[in-house]
């Protein structure tokens, strides 16, 4: 299973298509590719009811998303007395966090999903987290008016074949799509034309 903060979004969003893989760290033992659920957790405790899933769907390995700010290492310790693996992908921010994620996906991707990790630009990600799932693909979180450098370097190290930027230029910026080599946007007026346009995707 993956384990996210259940009070921010965002490691949660980039490990989705992760867990929806089976893509995860190699350090943990015995990887077999398996899709996985994500499931939330308080930053300095596991409720009763994330531990019960846990035991319910006899997992046996844990990924923890995100830095002990978000899932302390209390968390991660409580996860190991109950005879987990456990493993953690995490970075010095968000930003960097989902790099780490988004380059578990190996080299040579065929698509990149790219999208806003700001608080007020976080429906892009949850939509494009659906499709990116169902292609075998990562999202990528960037700053909206800038790209970090270990996005820009998560990118090369990804080297897709298309870089598709969730949302208009309010959300992810002309520049930013220039610097991260975007080949299309999936963007409407607003989220919920940009979710539409990501729904029809599926077709």
């Amino acid at each position: 299973v993956y384990l996210a903060s259940g009070t921010g979004f965002a490691d949660a969003l980039s490990g989705a298509p992760a867990a929806a893989n089976g893509v995860a760290p190699r350090s943990l033992p015995a990887q077999d590719g398996q899709d996985a659920p994500v499931l939330l957790t308080r930053t300095d405790r596991i409720p009763a009811d994330t531990l019960k899933a846990i035991e319910d769907l006899g997992a046996s390995k844990v990924v923890i998303l995100g830095g002990e700010a978000a899932v302390s290492a209390k968390v991660a310790g409580e996860l190991e007395a109950e005879g987990l693996d456990v493993a953690r992908v995490a970075g010095t921010d968000r930003y960097e966090t989902s790099a780490n994620v988004a380059t578990m996906f190996g080299n040579n991707v065929d698509t990149l999903y790219v999208a806003s990790g700001e608080d007020r630009a976080f429906a892009d990600a949850l939509t494009g987290g659906a499709l990116a799932g169902a292609q075998d693909a990562p999202v990528l979180l960037t700053r909206p008016d800038k790209a970090d450098a270990v996005t820009k370097e998560a990118v090369a190290a990804l080297n897709p074949k298309r870089v598709v930027v969730l949302g208009g230029p309010a959300a992810v910026s002309d520049a930013v799509y220039a610097e991260l080599g975007g080949t299309e946007r999936l963007a409407g007026s607003d989220r919920y034309g940009t979710s539409a346009a990501v729904a029809a995707q599926f077709d």
